[in-house]
Formats: C-alpha cells, sequence, structure tokens
C-alpha cells in the first residue's frame, strides 16, 4: 500500500480493535451501505478482509430511504440508487469470488440459522448461528414486518 493508505489502514485497524475490545469480540463486522464505493481501496488496506453483501429488495429499499431527509426523493432515484450500489457490489464481487458473498436480507430474516450457517462457512469460523440466535432470542425479534412492507 501507499503510504497515505497504510496511514490510513493503522487509523482504522487501530478503531476497529478498539471498537472490538471494548465489545469484547474477537474481529469487527461493518455494515456500512457506502462501503461498496470503497470495496478496492478497502480491500488494498485490509487483502483479508471478506465482504458480505447483504442484498434487500429495492422497494423496501425505496421505501425506507424515502422516508429519510437525505438521498433519493423520488421512488424512481431511490431505485437508481438501490441498482447502482447492488451492481457495484455484484461486480466487485464477481472478480473476487473467494473474497465475497451475498445474502438476502429477505433468506436471513426467513431463514436466519441456514443464512447464518452458510455464512460462518464462508468466513471459515467455527458455525456459531445456534449461539448467535440463542443469545437474541430474548432480547430481540427479526422485525419481518418491514420486508415486503412496500405498496
Amino acid at each position: 500500500a501507499q503510504p497515505p493508505l497504510r496511514a490510513l489502514r493503522r487509523f482504522c485497524a487501530a478503531l476497529f480493535a478498539e471498537h472490538a475490545r471494548r465489545d469484547g469480540k474477537p474481529v469487527v463486522l461493518n455494515k456500512t451501505p457506502s462501503y461498496v464505493d470503497v470495496l478496492p481501496v478497502l480491500r488494498e488496506m485490509f487483502p483479508q478482509a471478506k465482504v458480505i453483501h447483504c442484498v434487500r429488495d429495492g422497494r423496501d429499499v425505496a421505501c425506507s430511504v424515502l422516508a429519510r431527509p437525505w438521498g433519493p426523493e423520488t421512488f424512481a432515484e431511490a431505485a437508481d440508487w438501490w441498482a447502482d450500489k447492488v451492481g457495484k457490489a455484484v461486480c466487485w464481487g464477481e472478480a473476487h469470488a473467494g473474497e465475497y458473498i451475498d445474502v438476502r436480507y429477505e433468506d436471513l430474516l426467513g431463514q436466519p440459522g441456514a443464512e447464518l450457517s452458510r455464512l460462518f462457512k464462508f468466513l471459515g469460523v467455527a458455525d456459531e448461528s445456534d449461539a448467535v440466535l440463542g443469545h437474541y432470542s430474548g432480547g430481540i425479534s427479526l422485525q419481518t414486518g418491514r420486508a415486503g412492507g412496500w405498496p
């Protein structure tokens, strides 16, 4: 990596390490959608990183982003925005097959155990899907009502 990227990598690595330490976690999972726009830079900074691309139905995304004070203002703009983000990620994933996997948000809601198992396998770590689901069973519910909520 070039010197500015090395500095940025050190900064981000320290930030992520502190985040993991405070949460008592061995790794960091970040869910920032805009990372799709900088995947080549992230790969250069963190060549060992893997990308899990969570794809939500574009109609649900449009309904969600149109309710925000930022971003697309019409359904057509939201559809274009969604298609651009998904397209960029899919293209990157096709070029980096062993480092990329996609999961449909609706599948994750409908079959969380199976989808988590698939993701753990992709990451090359022990399948902790039962433990993850058990951890959240008492304090969080999967909000399936927001999936397919478009008119």
